[in-house]
């Protein structure tokens, strides 16, 4: 009978996890730089030069493990660098030992990846023959030669191509754990968002502009009417406001500072603790005054009331009116009509929006990145790629400075978008959550951008003829 054999310590295994977490992140690295760093002058697996140095910062068995890849697989040797990065950051996810005992999910992903390998390297071998990148042989490789040239004579150049192109999307699929459908749902809900978003901001311009026109209209008919209801009175008697606000007598009692502040006896608190009293008050204009003056006189002129209105007291939140009736008019008739008159002399709603303080700095910032990348790619279309020129330990540093700069350029696109949405959607939380990862990310890329353009146009530029 088999017994199974006992299981680790969990602090042992969680140590042997962490073990191959490091393995598998060092071995993605230690590939990545020896395929960046391949050279044909280098000896390798496919052919054979004199000793002399070593340009790959893999050493030899770099430069032969490099050569050996690139010559099997071509450029879709990086496939291999991506299944370690995978494995790193499965093993990462499971670190606490959740994984499942059952090995055939892992090795149906495996058989994917020898697939999608397979494929990738067909389609180099058919379609990218012309790529212009260092290579042992020809793109594709061996493996890509072979799939490409048996393909081809079976279903022609059109059709190796289509079947190969298909057998990479459902590998990545079966590598991955992509789903195209769900790909494809998001991008169409993210789509259909867009289209609904242009569309309610084109219904929202639409109203913002009728509204405009009907307020310019409302306005001309208003001063219309207010001048002809100012030209038709003497104007009314308009009494300041009192602004001098007199001073309590304890403010002179309370300037010598009590010896013991803190007493249980304490009748009132300082009078200090009060804030002082605010002199310039903001009050009604002499012309809006007149106007409402003269508008009640017509209103109640309208139900029949005869009125006038002999003086105005504006004040910082109650504006009073003396009005003096006309003869035989009683003072119930005005009171009976306040309601309609309060409905007469309706005032537009007030609504406080909080502004936002670095809206015209993030569209600033928004438009110099986009000029920026409109005339990157414009010169690059015209120029074309430009190689760096530099030796030694600086092109390792050049190129893990572009790779990052890269990936991060491509990804700060949406990042900014989606900040910028936030903001101007007034979602204040949302957009801080999402600034505090875009900000440094955007200082990063552009510090790098600087960095990478004095690297190769000034530091190791290519000499002048």
């Amino acid at each position: 009978m088999k017994r199974n054999p006992a299981p680790l310590p969990g602090k042992v295994a969680a140590l042997l996890r962490e073990s191959r977490l490091f393995v598998l992140a060092a071995a993605a690295l230690y590939l990545s730089l020896v395929l960046t760093t391949f050279s044909r002058a280098d000896p390798g697996w496919s052919h054979s030069v004199a000793a002399g140095e070593i340009r790959n910062l893999g050493g030899r068995a770099g430069a032969w493990l490099a050569d050996m890849l690139l010559s099997l697989f071509g450029v879709s040797a990086w496939w291999w660098v991506v299944l370690l990065a995978v494995a790193a950051t499965w093993t990462l996810r499971h670190l606490d030992g959740s994984s499942t005992n059952d090995r055939r999910s892992s090795f149906i992903a495996l058989a994917g990846f020898c697939l999608l390998l397979a494929g990738s390297s067909g389609v180099e071998a058919l379609r990218l023959h012309s790529l212009k990148v260092a290579l042992p042989l020809a793109p594709g490789g061996l493996v890509g030669d072979v799939v490409a040239r048996a393909l081809q004579s079976g279903f022609g150049f059109t059709g190796a191509t289509l079947i190969l192109l298909t057998l990479c999307a459902m590998t990545l699929s079966v590598f991955t754990g992509i789903s195209w459908l769900a790909v494809m749902e998001k991008l169409g809900g993210a789509l259909e968002g867009a289209y609904l978003w242009s569309l309610g901001k084109w219904q929202g311009w639409q109203d913002r502009k009728a509204g405009a026109i009907a307020a310019e209209k409302r306005e001309a008919t208003v001063g219309e009417k207010r001048g002809l209801l100012i030209e038709e009175h003497e104007p009314i008697r308009i009494e300041p406001p009192v602004v001098e606000i007199p001073k309590s007598s304890r403010v002179q009692k309370e300037r010598q500072e009590p010896l013991f502040r803190e007493l249980p006896d304490t009748p009132l608190p300082p009078i200090k603790l009060l804030d002082e009293a605010v002199s310039d008050i903001e009050v009604l204009s002499p012309e809006t005054l007149e106007y409402t003056s003269r508008l009640i006189e017509k209103k109640l002129g309208d139900f029949g009331v005869q009125v006038r209105v002999l003086a105005a007291y504006p004040g910082p939140v109650i504006t009073r009116y003396e009005v003096e009736p006309a003869v035989g008019v009683k003072g119930s008739q005005v009171v009976s009509l306040v309601k309609d008159l309060a409905r007469a002399l309706s005032v537009y709603s007030i609504r406080v929006v909080e502004t936002i303080p670095d809206k015209s700095c993030m569209g600033l910032a928004l438009v110099c990145s986009t000029i920026f990348l409109i005339s990157y790619v414009l010169y690059h279309v015209r120029v074309g790629s430009v190689a760096f020129r530099g030796q030694g330990w600086i092109r390792p540093v050049y190129f893990t400075l572009l790779s990052s700069h890269t990936i991060l350029a491509v990804a700060i696109v949406p990042l900014a978008l989606v900040t910028l949405t936030r903001a101007l959607r007034e979602q204040f939380d949302r957009h801080k959550r999402i600034a505090r990862w875009t900000l440094p990310l955007w200082l990063y890329v552009s510090v790098t951008g600087v960095v990478i353009y004095f690297l190769l146009y000034h530091v190791y530029a290519a000499p002048r003829v």
